[in-house]
């Protein structure tokens, strides 16, 4: 089962429920220095950090592409201190609060990360992949929410058998077992019967 779970987190994580703008040359030599400065000078990559921040402070698309960055290689103060500067900028900027919701996933901070993707529910009702991820955050705290996430998720694409196996996860932590068979089944008939 910890396998399945650390499978499904990977193949989340890999995939983005929003488009990153290209990084232009000069911000990306900029941003991967202060990457490689991060251990030997702390200091120095702050002031670099500071002035590539100048650059792009009042830029929605550059904040995104330059935090992403940041977050694609590993530097979490930088990238969560992009993602803060970006919802001060732009707060109903779709992209940008999917981009603070991955950035709160990865400091495991689920009530945040929680919060963005139903403030991207408020603009955009039929978003899916914040409905998959809000369903991911609540499946162990409130499985009653995942439900309905899934529920509509479904609603809105009913070939979406993954839907179909979380709604079986869920019953089945539930003691819920007829449900969960229902549920499963469903995936099962679905699932294309070359994958593992």
């Amino acid at each position: 089962v910890a396998a399945l779970m650390l499978v499904g987190v990977s193949t989340m994580n890999a995939q983005k429920g929003y488009e990153v703008p290209p990084l232009n040359e000069e911000l990306k030599g900029m941003a991967q220095q202060v990457v490689e400065m991060q251990l030997t000078d702390p200091e120095g990559a702050n002031k670099n950090f500071m002035k590539l921040l100048r650059k792009v402070r009042k830029d929605q698309e550059g904040l995104l592409s330059v935090g992403d960055f940041f977050l694609e290689n590993n530097d979490f103060g930088s990238a969560s201190y992009c993602a803060k500067t970006l919802y001060e900028v732009a707060p109903t900027y779709i992209p940008g609060l999917l981009f603070s919701a991955e950035v709160f996933m990865k400091a495991q901070n689920w009530g945040a990360a929680g919060q963005r993707y139903d403030e991207v529910l408020a603009q955009d009702s039929t978003n899916l992949y914040a409905l998959k991820r809000n369903a991911f955050v609540y499946k162990n705290i409130n499985p009653y929410v995942a439900e309905e996430m899934l529920e509509r998720i479904k609603r809105i694409d009913p070939s979406d058998y993954e839907a179909d196996k979380e709604l079986g996860d869920i019953a089945f932590n539930a003691n819920a077992y007829p449900k969960a068979v229902k549920h499963y089944d469903s995936y099962y008939k679905a699932v294309p019967k070359d994958k593992e």
